[in-house]
This record gives structure tokens, sequence and C-alpha cells, in this order.
């Protein structure tokens, strides 16, 4: 008997449904990774959750200033346009 993930219908709608946790799964891991989020290092259930508050602001205030550095840096169209430049003669 072929198990339910071989058939190709079901493979399309396991795919469709895990694609949400695919995408954050890297968030997951840069808060593990980068913000300490493995091993807290306070205990009781307040604490833990203010802790985690905090991790998880730090990394959207990161991700926040790095795209607006990005953004800051990027070559900005000209408002006249590439035919208003002098002719070089």
């Amino acid at each position: 008997m072929a198990s339910r993930r071989t058939c190709g219908a079901d493979e399309e709608n396991w795919k469709k449904d895990y694609a949400p946790r695919a995408g954050i799964e890297a968030t997951n891991s840069e808060l593990k990774r980068r913000h300490g989020m493995g091993w807290l290092r306070v205990r009781g259930r307040e604490k833990v959750r203010l802790s985690v508050y905090f991790k998880v602001l730090a990394c959207n205030l990161k991700r926040m200033i790095n795209a607006e550095l990005a953004e800051s840096v990027r070559p900005q169209p000209s408002v006249d346009g590439p035919e208003a430049a002098p002719m070089a003669t």
C-alpha cells in the first residue's frame, strides 16, 4: 500500500500546508543562534516571557535597521531621467 506522502496530489497539498512553517524556520534559527533563545538565563514564566519579548523585539529592530540602511545606500533614479544628462562632445 502506498503511503500518503508519496501520492502526487497529497504531496502538493503538503507542500502548500508546509510553506508557512518553512518560512518561519529561518526566524526561529536566528532567534536561537544569534539572540540566545536556545538557552535562557532566567527562570519562571514571567521572566521567560519578558526575555522572549525582548529578544524578538531586538531581532525585529535589527531587521528594520538593516532594511533602512539597505534602502538608503540603494541608488535613487534621477528625477529628470537619463535623457536630461548633458551630452559629451
